[in-house]
């Protein structure tokens, strides 16, 4: 009998299979998406941390005119490291300290 583990592993990979063999474009447009969606989330958990879960409302109307441009930043540096070509599953402190 199979563990639970690779049993949730094979559907996680076969999910995610149609994904892996999208042409690179749009594979790394997507993946651009991700790490977009996951920047927004820390800029919001970010503020509630910082404000103990209440944002004050000219704060919050501040963050979100400028999450535009922190966004673009936030890309051009991420094209520019190259760290959209990379595998990151198995990276470390050493994979980080030798990005230029």
């Amino acid at each position: 009998m199979r563990q639970g583990r690779s049993l949730l592993r094979d559907g996680v990979s076969r999910a995610l299979d149609p994904l892996l063999h999208l042409p690179s474009g749009i594979r790394r447009f997507c993946i651009s998406g991700v790490f977009l969606v996951e920047l927004a989330l820390a800029v919001l958990l970010a503020f509630l941390v910082r404000f103990d879960g209440v944002v004050p409302p000219e704060i919050a109307q501040r963050a979100f005119t400028a999450f535009p441009s922190i966004a673009a930043v936030y890309l051009v540096c991420y094209f520019l490291a190259g760290a959209h070509r990379g595998l990151w599953a198995f990276a470390g402190i050493h994979d980080f300290i030798k990005m230029p």
